[in-house]
C-alpha cells in the first residue's frame, strides 16, 4: 500500500472524532495504512469507532482511489513547463506553440486516461 494521511480517514468518518494513540508528533507524518493496528492505533475523542472490517473497506477504497490517479500523477511529472507555451503565445512563435502541444500529447499517449 502507498502512504495516506490519517485526514483523510478523518473525513470518510466524520461522525468520530479520534487521533492517532501515542502520536507526540505535531507534524501531519504519514503511515502505511497497512500497519495500522486496529484498535490499538486509535484514541476515540467522541463518537463511535468504525469496525475493523468499516475501516480496512475504507483504507481500500482509498486506496483504490489513489491508484486510479497515477496516470494524472504520471503525467503532471513528464508535462512540459507551461512557461514555454505562453512564451510561444507572447513571441507568436506557432511552431513553440505546436511543440509544446505536441509534447503534452505525447506525454498523454504514454499515460492514457484509464476508461
Amino acid at each position: 500500500m502507498k502512504y495516506t494521511y490519517f485526514d483523510t480517514l478523518t473525513v470518510s468518518f466524520p461522525e468520530v472524532v479520534w487521533k492517532l494513540a501515542n502520536s507526540e508528533s505535531q507534524d501531519e507524518e504519514p503511515f502505511l495504512l497497512n500497519e495500522v493496528i486496529y484498535p490499538d492505533s486509535f484514541e476515540i475523542i467522541s463518537g463511535q469507532a468504525p469496525s475493523k472490517a468499516e475501516l480496512e473497506a475504507e483504507m481500500a477504497r482509498l486506496q483504490s482511489e489513489y491508484d486510479s490517479q497515477d496516470y494524472a500523477r504520471n503525467r503532471a511529472a513528464e508535462y512540459p513547463d507551461f512557461k514555454d507555451y505562453l512564451d510561444g503565445i507572447v513571441k507568436g512563435d506557432q511552431a513553440q506553440i505546436d511543440a509544446y502541444i505536441a509534447a503534452c500529447q505525447a506525454v498523454k499517449t504514454k499515460y492514457p486516461k484509464p476508461e
